[in-house]
């Protein structure tokens, strides 16, 4: 949760009728719902549907939430955290503790504006820089990973490298 909609990149409007209630007793609304990352020492660390309330003084964060998103679990002591991998238990992130609570320092969202450039080629081409693969392997890496491809895939195209590369005599006589 978070006062603030403009730490959020993709801010959305909120359109549901759900409070939050605080320990006061206040009821808080919830004016907007967004995602953003973290920057952790090994990878980046998401924060999904983050509740925007503009009356709350502290940003909280549902560990356990956070923990099946991320595929990760937390230490907690009196001095700190450390955010580690399920699988490998490395460090992704540290905080300390102060006041009670326990801090996760957060760099500024500065909004970028990337722009990629891609051309889509043909199917020869991506053949030849795959390595010659069978038609099979080429018709699931163009798929699988969205390689731009200029035109549909032919089944069995022919490929004049392809078969030197599969011969095993010289054409001609070797002396």
């Amino acid at each position: 949760m978070t006062a603030n909609a403009t730490s959020l990149p993709n801010a959305q409007p909120y359109t549901g009728t759900d409070q939050i209630i605080v320990g006061t007793g206040n009821m808080l609304t919830i004016t907007h719902v967004g995602n953003t990352t973290l920057t952790g020492l090994r990878k980046s660390l998401h924060l999904n549907e983050i509740l925007c309330m503009p009356a709350i003084r502290k940003n909280l964060l549902s560990i356990r939430r956070f923990c099946c998103d991320n595929d990760c679990f937390f230490e907690l002591d009196a001095n700190g955290f450390r955010v580690k991998d399920n699988k490998t238990e490395t460090v992704l992130l540290t905080g300390c503790s102060s006041d009670g609570l326990y801090h996760i320092q957060t760099a500024p969202h500065i909004a970028r504006q990337i722009a990629y450039y891609g051309q889509r080629t043909t199917q020869e081409v991506w053949h030849a820089r795959l390595g010659h693969p069978s038609h099979s392997v080429l018709t699931t890496l163009l798929n699988k990973y969205h390689l731009p491809l200029d035109g549909t895939i032919i089944p069995n195209k022919p490929c004049h490298i392809c078969p030197l590369g599969k011969s095993c005599r010289l054409p001609f006589e070797y002396r």
